[in-house]
């Protein structure tokens, strides 16, 4: 688990703060005793399709961007399960 968290750091770093995507600022907000990130850390190439936990498979986004690209990356996964499905 570190040394997600150490990936993540660093690709948090890299981005400058930033969505990699819209180039937002990126802030975690202070409410109470929670903190809320307006960001979350993303697999460029998903994991389910063979990408791996490492610093050029992440990059940092919104938390906008991250769920829109969610969607396009759940869609190719379903495809390629379909496809293992018809294969076999």
């Amino acid at each position: 688990a570190q040394h997600w968290k150490d990936i993540c750091n660093r690709a948090l770093k890299l981005a400058g703060k930033k969505c990699e995507l819209c180039e937002i600022n990126l802030v975690t907000i202070k409410v109470g005793r929670k903190r809320i990130k307006t960001y979350q850390f993303d697999h460029i190439h998903p994991v389910a399709l063979g990408g791996a936990n490492s610093l050029d498979n992440v990059q940092v986004l919104c938390t906008g961007c991250h769920k829109e690209k969610t969607k396009h990356d759940m869609a190719a996964i379903s495809e390629y399960k379909k496809k293992l499905l018809i294969e076999k």
